[in-house]
């Protein structure tokens, strides 16, 4: 095999340079693969919203299930949200003194 003289190997290499920056730059790679960041952080904020909503739904499970064996806590939850009383029952409602400014 014959040896390139150094000069014409560096000028092969900045040829090479020269055309590779030119491909680069003609079909937008750095535009791509800024896309592709861009998508890769999207699908990770995804998948962490995707937990966290299943934490949810597993917590909102529990509480159902919860519910179905306690008909004292149905009760409860319904009063509750509904602002219901059982008769005979007696509502105190205390309302605080609006904060005063210093």
């Amino acid at each position: 095999m014959m040896r390139m003289s150094g000069g014409w190997y560096w000028a092969a290499v900045a040829l090479f340079a020269v055309g590779m920056i030119a491909f680069a730059r003609r079909n937008d790679l750095l535009g791509l693969y800024s896309d592709y960041r861009y998508s890769q952080d999207v699908v990770k904020q995804l998948e962490a919203r995707r937990d966290d909503l299943g934490k949810e739904e597993s917590a909102l499970r529990q509480r159902v299930e919860d519910l179905d064996r306690d008909p004292l806590a149905v009760e409860t939850e319904v009063r509750r949200s509904k602002g219901l009383v059982r008769e005979g029952e007696k509502i105190y409602r205390v309302e605080l003194p609006a904060a005063t400014a210093p």
